[in-house]
């Protein structure tokens, strides 16, 4: 097989998330990684004279997200949004990760999350960002699309 010519990486990730009004905020200059987590829950069983081999059912799909973002002091970019929906608000919140960016013919992934946890530490001889990791998990599905017109 040859080479693929259609290989991307995350440079120009547009990741939006909802405010409190659930109206897409783009935070990707303030967020730089991300994990999107898929999996199915999976039941499973062994029946006599199966051989040893166990078979099985699945029920439930699943699709977590880990954001880390810059601490940032901004109104309205990622950490005052993750601050905001913690001790101002509640309920889910509309995500969605486009990849490689934003434009037609990219994956879109989103959905609708709440807000698990998020946390932060900081060390008096780092010069870096203070970098906040956030878990989410969604309340029903995760489309996937390609990014049309």
């Amino acid at each position: 097989m040859a080479d693929s010519t259609t290989v991307i990486n995350a440079c120009d990730v547009v990741i939006e998330l909802g405010d409190e009004l659930d109206v897409a905020v783009d935070i990707s200059g303030v967020a730089n990684e991300f994990s999107l987590d898929f999996n199915k829950k999976l039941g499973e069983y062994k029946t006599f004279g199966s051989n040893g081999w166990f078979k099985r059912l699945e029920c439930g799909k699943d699709a977590s997200l880990e954001l880390k973002i810059v601490y940032s002091m901004a109104a309205d970019e990622g950490f005052d949004l993750l601050k905001q929906w913690y001790f101002n608000g509640s309920g889910p919140r509309t995500i969605a990760i486009h990849l490689p960016d934003k434009e037609i013919g990219s994956d879109s992934y989103s959905g609708s999350y709440f807000l698990e946890n998020f946390s932060f530490s900081g060390k008096a001889d780092e010069a870096g960002p203070i970098m906040v990791s956030a878990t989410l998990k969604p309340t029903g599905a995760v489309g996937y699309a390609v990014v049309a017109a």
